[in-house]
């Protein structure tokens, strides 16, 4: 894997050209200065890259499983490295750089996807949790449950101290303190207290504990305050004096607008989850039909803080159902590949990553196989979108955030035990209808 980490970085420009770097659940993501260093077709052979993905000056190097691995290599090599060694691209210091609606959701995107391994832990313990009571093995009563639902779910109500410290490494600003400011909002003193006022001026009445969209906005306006004050104070007294300072701007700043704004924003996005469950299956087809290019986009983590803020207030999500549309007909269309593959190394391939993409990971299936053959990619869309119908005529549910699977599906057991017999059938109907549609269709192994 480190020979593989050292030819993406040697086509990326190396380290001079990165302006930061993360990953996800299966994704190298990097920001880069020049994007004309960046050599895409070489990235692509690297042994055990899936697949890349350019999005202006961000590239998503697809690695799978391994991506984990990759970033701590990655992480190493540039510890080892002498930046003085380093040599910046001309452009970035001739030209200046333009703002765009890119920079806004490579932001978000960053500062949500080094938590994403946090909310998959918290779901999986929820499914198991709910699979115990279902089968009596514990009750809501019982020490084992209290704890283990209480670690589950601090990975909601603590989510804004995290997305707070991983956006501010995103914008280079002081991520202990925008954890911090993060943490002051979520505590007892302050968070969802009603009649509360700061010098004379009332506060919104806000809560803070799950709410990641008031973080979404403080951390840019941290980061444009610290550059400010680090020229305003003297280097002799940064130390003691900048964190004073930031501190005591942004906490009226959050409290008096940030906060208030944010939860407005947050709770719009949640009524339109609800309103868009009101308008029937169609709503939902059409939302599903266009989920797996998402994924490819690498765009499907811009929806996590509208599921999250639909979790958050209402204690379930119609839209993170749609998921399971999304999951499962990959799957359905990988295994129809290697089932009617006639090349044996098509086969193992379609068969290995359905399965995978049955287990969760869905990148193998879809930059390995069905992007590769054009049409099951068509074919997983389509069933996508049908099964997304019934998802919303159902109104299926999600009670807790996991990458959706086999073994996951117990996060749709809520009060109602029909959402989750409907969850599974939807993974089903899913499954079955990508896989006929892929098997008729068919598609040309020689491209």
């Amino acid at each position: 894997m480190e020979n593989s980490v050292k030819q993406i970085l040697e086509n990326v420009g190396g380290f001079a050209n990165i302006e930061s770097y993360t990953h996800c659940a299966t994704r190298l993501r990097m920001t880069v200065k020049n994007k004309d260093l960046v050599n895409e077709d070489e990235i692509k052979k690297v042994n055990g890259v899936l697949g890349v993905v350019h999005k202006e000056n961000q590239i998503q190097v697809i690695i799978g499983a391994k991506v984990d691995e990759a970033y701590r290599i990655m992480q190493k090599l540039e510890a080892n490295e002498n930046p003085e060694k380093a040599v910046q691209p001309a452009q970035e210091t001739t030209e200046k750089k333009k703002f765009s609606i890119n920079d806004v959701l490579t932001y978000i995107s960053a500062s949500i996807a080094p938590v994403l391994p946090v909310l998959v832990a918290s779901g999986l313990i929820n499914a198991i949790l709910a699979l115990c009571l279902q089968f009596n093995v514990l009750t809501e009563e019982s020490s084992t449950y209290v704890v283990l639902y209480g670690v589950a779910n601090a990975a909601f109500t603590y989510l804004p101290i995290l997305v707070a410290v991983a956006g501010a490494k995103k914008l280079n600003t002081n991520a202990y303190i925008a954890g911090f400011l993060a943490a002051a909002m979520c505590c007892d003193a302050i968070n969802g207290v009603e009649g509360l006022s700061l010098f004379g001026i009332s506060i919104y009445t806000v809560t803070y504990t799950s709410n990641i969209v008031p973080v979404l906005l403080m951390v840019p306006v941290l980061a444009l305050l610290e550059r400010f004050v680090s020229k305003v104070i003297p280097e002799q007294a940064s130390f003691i004096l900048k964190p004073f300072v930031l501190v005591i701007i942004m906490t009226p700043l959050i409290l008096w607008v940030l906060g208030p704004v944010g939860s407005i924003i947050g709770s719009t996005l949640a009524d339109l989850c609800i309103y868009m469950s009101n308008l029937g299956g169609v709503a939902f087809g059409i939302a599903a039909l266009f989920m797996p290019l998402l994924v490819i986009t690498g765009m499907h983590t811009m929806l996590i803080p509208v599921i999250v803020n639909e979790m958050t207030t209402y204690g379930f999500s119609y839209f993170f159902s749609l998921n399971i549309a999304v999951n499962f007909a990959i799957c359905g269309a990988a295994l129809a590949v290697g089932v009617k593959a006639k090349k044996r190394e098509n086969k193992s391939l379609g068969i290995s990553t359905g399965v995978t993409a049955l287990l969760s990971v869905t990148e193998p299936a879809l930059y390995g196989v069905l992007i590769r053959f054009k049409k099951p990619l068509v074919t997983t869309c389509i069933a996508s979108g049908l099964t997304g119908i019934f998802i919303g005529i159902m109104k299926i549910k999600g009670y807790a955030a996991a990458s959706v699977s086999l073994l996951t599906l117990p996060i749709f057991m809520g009060e109602d035990t029909m959402n989750f017999i409907y969850a599974c059938a939807a993974a089903a109907i899913a499954v079955a209808l990508s896989f006929a549609i892929t098997y008729v269709v068919g598609f040309d192994e020689e491209q």
